[in-house]
């Protein structure tokens, strides 16, 4: 999804900002599209691809824990793919409860 598509759909960043989780120190956060997470900075310009099921924030090495599918790895500030992992550093936290 580009720029102008997620100007469209928010009209604009003071109106996208109700949308989102709360911006990080590197200007960066987190949106969901379609069950599906990615990063925009605070001009709403995109810079990951809604296309992670699960992406944390990112750490002070400017990293942070991503899931696609059922690979984990760790993605930059520029939302490029630095690394494969076998699973996150603190993996508890990951988990969800299932509800029975």
């Amino acid at each position: 999804m580009n720029t102008k598509t997620l100007e469209k759909l928010f009209e604009g960043i003071d109106r996208l900002k109700k949308w989102i989780d709360k911006f990080q120190s590197n200007g960066l956060t987190i949106v969901t599209l379609n069950n599906k997470r990615g990063l925009i900075n605070e001009k709403g310009e995109e810079i990951a691809e809604c296309k992670y099921n699960e992406l944390a924030e990112f750490d002070s090495d400017g990293l942070a824990e991503v899931k696609i599918g059922n690979k984990w790895g760790l993605i930059n500030e520029r939302g490029e793919w630095v690394e494969t992992i076998s699973r996150p550093k603190d993996y508890q936290k990951w988990i969800r409860p299932t509800v029975s």
